[in-house]
């Protein structure tokens, strides 16, 4: 079941597709079929070429960041996925327990 935050944004992104076909639909009567080809072949360029830079800028970001992350100054395990870093401290007679991953069960 989604949140309601993921329903607010399936919400948003249907009612923009929405509001994309009808702008379609209108550019379509508004200028002619044969115009609104051609505007929307400028349309579908420009988007793949945006889209292959957003693409390039993303890969040379997530490439500095893991040259980042690989640098001597980091341990292995602070940069190994998924890893979890847990400290805990029992005085006395008390004790401690700690899952990284999955569920703990005591006295089952």
């Amino acid at each position: 079941m989604l949140r309601r935050t993921e329903r607010r944004w399936v919400a948003v992104a249907m009612l923009l597709a929405g509001l994309v076909l009808l702008g379609a639909g209108l550019l379509v009567g508004w200028v002619g079929l044969d115009n609104a080809d051609k505007i929307s072949s400028v349309i579908g360029a420009t988007m793949g070429v945006l889209g292959v830079a957003g693409a390039a800028l993303g890969a040379l970001r997530a490439r500095s960041l893991r040259a980042d992350s690989t640098s001597p100054s980091s341990s292995a395990v602070e940069s190994a996925p998924g890893a979890v870093t847990m400290t805990a401290e029992a005085t006395d007679d008390a004790r401690t327990y700690q899952v990284g991953h999955g569920d703990m069960h005591i006295n089952d």
